[in-house]
């Protein structure tokens, strides 16, 4: 596998040299940026590098140059210790630049540990709330069918409700 040393051939590299590359680089930046607060947790970052490098990579649809676009997929993690690895994500899609990754866990900061809400449309939720939350924060932005295309589409309903309507009952 090439590496650092030969980047400036990397449009020349194989596919899966390349992915191996950038997973590389993602995890390295994972534990740059926990080691650098001196706080937080590389572990489950570090381990839900790969499918969410091919999430990412291969399956969502967003617009780098536009992080409001509409049509944009939501990428929903419930898991504060692994805010790190979203992070990375979105600095190396552009939405987010190294000098956010360096104040990761400061106060004030874009990439707050655990962040309920931020300065950026990252939509990650308290650890306890997940895919409820993050689907009625958009309740008001789609019709209903699609509402369920989109759950459906991300695969939110695993357990968190039956359907929103039944969880709208149980949790107003």
């Amino acid at each position: 596998m090439p590496n650092f040393k030969d980047i400036s051939s990397f449009s020349e590299w194989a596919g899966d040299d390349k992915d191996q590359f950038a997973l590389a680089v993602v995890k390295g930046l994972i534990m740059d940026t926990v080691r650098n607060a001196n706080s937080g947790h590389t572990g489950g970052p570090m381990s839900s590098a790969d499918f969410a490098y091919i999430l990412f990579a291969e399956y969502l649809n967003f617009d780098p140059k536009n992080s409001e676009w509409f049509k944009r997929d939501r990428f929903v993690l419930s898991a504060g210790h692994e805010s790190a690895l979203l992070y990375v994500l979105l600095t190396l899609i552009g939405w987010l630049n190294i000098d956010d990754l360096r104040r990761f866990r400061q106060l004030h900061s874009k990439t707050p540990g655990h962040p309920e809400e931020t300065k950026i449309n990252i939509n990650f939720f308290m650890v306890l709330e997940g895919y409820a939350v993050a689907y009625l924060k958009y309740s008001d932005k789609y019709s209903e069918e699609q509402k369920t295309a989109k759950a459906l589409k991300l695969g939110l309903w695993q357990g968190d409700f039956d359907t929103p309507e039944e969880w709208r009952k149980k949790n107003r």
